[in-house]
């Protein structure tokens, strides 16, 4: 996010961002990811932004792409399908996870 708007910038660009509400921008983005076979890596304002540490079970990690909200459903104080969720392998059992209120993804 730069001045209030989301931008986006190619990988190695040095010029300047482009602006993901301009028209057909995010189309572009998407096609730019699925034919480079690119990993997106986001940035969003801190202050918006939870972040956590989550060990799993063996178990757990099967499930984990849709238990996820659930599994944290009891540390946020906020109802979880109002919520995003990101997460990231630390480890073989643990995970990172970002969360922040969906009306900030849009």
């Amino acid at each position: 996010m730069v001045n209030g708007r989301l931008a986006w910038y190619a990988p190695g660009a040095s010029e300047e961002p482009r602006w993901l509400d301009e028209d057909g921008v995010l189309e572009r983005l998407a096609e730019a990811v699925a034919r480079q076979r690119l990993a997106p890596c986001f940035a969003a304002p801190g202050a918006d932004v939870r972040l956590l540490r989550l060990q799993l079970t063996p178990e757990e990690k099967k499930h984990i792409g849709r238990s996820l909200p659930f599994m944290l459903e009891e540390r946020v104080a906020a109802d979880i399908e109002q919520l995003h969720f990101a997460s990231a392998p630390l480890d073989k059992l643990e995970l990172a996870v970002a969360l922040c209120s969906a009306d900030k993804m849009r």
